[in-house]
């Protein structure tokens, strides 16, 4: 599990359980998006948080494959209140 940093809103910050649930949540994310590239040279997968507020969690993707020079953006919300995810 690789070391992510969040955005802080103060208005409405989340917890240390809602951050383990959201670690989980972009790894499951991350490998949807990786598993049809995995077996391309240099391929990646990142997702990112952009921005929260207290119903809805931003994310944004970025994946691709450097050995064939496809790279892609996208965008996922996660709803706070259940952690799922919605493409």
């Amino acid at each position: 599990m690789k070391k992510r940093r969040f955005p802080r809103n103060p208005e409405c910050p989340l917890t240390k359980e809602e951050r383990v649930k959201l670690c989980k949540a972009l790894d499951d994310l991350e490998w949807q998006v990786y598993l049809p590239l995995k077996y391309l040279t240099s391929s990646y997968a990142d997702a990112i948080v952009i921005e929260y507020d207290e119903l809805e969690i931003e994310i944004e993707l970025e994946y691709g494959s450097d050995g064939s020079g496809n790279h892609y953006k996208g965008s996922a919300t996660i709803s706070r209140s259940d952690f799922k995810i919605k493409i």
